[in-house]
């Protein structure tokens, strides 16, 4: 019997193993001056991704920006022959667990696309990317963060950004034992993030691949 194939074509023509990335970035009110230097490092990071041999037919980006509640602004894609999205505008309050947990939806819906596919996947990534406190409970999203990173089954980078960046780093530092890094170069973090990924892309599903702490200091401080 032939084998049956769900999903979009990519997941049929392109059998590479994938590495998911998931974008969760804040838009609440106090993120407007921040949120131009984000697009800009989405922008850059798509471009960095689809021109590297090692990301181009690998990565998958999703991304989601949340205020009051969560929106998809874009679902899983690799970035070749697309153009990057863009969060915002800003709005609202910040639902820190609804961005989160929104996230962690879709990594889940796009892991099983991937089994039912027969394709290898990475550790699955997920970026916050957030300016100050939860506006609302978010207990339900820092369980399942610390489930899965104790098990090994999510990487979790929380960045913090803005003048108040410490009241985010304060929340975040619940979710996993790596503490948030504070990005005083938002476009900088993007590039090290590509470098990050292709260092991945050239590994074996399963490896352990370490960080680049050397470079974080370029561009963020804990």
């Amino acid at each position: 019997m032939a084998n049956q194939y769900f999903g979009d074509d990519d997941l049929i023509t392109n059998t590479s193993a994938r590495i998911p990335v998931c974008l969760c970035v804040d838009v609440s009110g106090s993120m407007y001056d921040l949120l131009p230097r984000v697009n800009e490092g989405i922008r850059e990071l798509y471009e960095a991704l689809a021109k590297e041999d090692a990301t181009k037919d690998s990565v998958e980006v999703c991304v989601v920006d949340f205020s009051d509640d969560a929106r998809v602004v874009r679902d899983f894609e690799t970035v070749v022959g697309t153009s990057a999205p863009k969060v915002g505008p800003v709005r609202g309050c910040t639902d820190l667990a609804a961005g989160i947990n929104t996230c962690l939806d879709l990594l889940d819906q796009r892991k099983d696309m991937y089994k039912q596919n027969h394709l290898d996947y990475y550790q699955p990534h997920l970026v916050v990317f957030s300016d100050g406190e939860p506006t609302s409970a978010y207990e339900s999203a820092r369980s399942r963060v610390q489930s899965l990173v104790s098990a090994r089954k999510l990487t979790f980078l929380p960045i913090v950004l803005g003048e108040d960046a410490q009241r985010a780093a304060g929340v975040l530092r619940e979710f996993s034992e790596k503490p948030p890094i504070k990005a005083v170069d938002i476009v900088g973090f993007f590039q090290w993030y590509s470098k990050s990924l292709a260092t991945i892309g050239v590994s074996n599903p399963g490896d352990k691949v370490k960080m680049d702490t050397e470079g974080i200091k370029k561009w963020g401080e804990w």
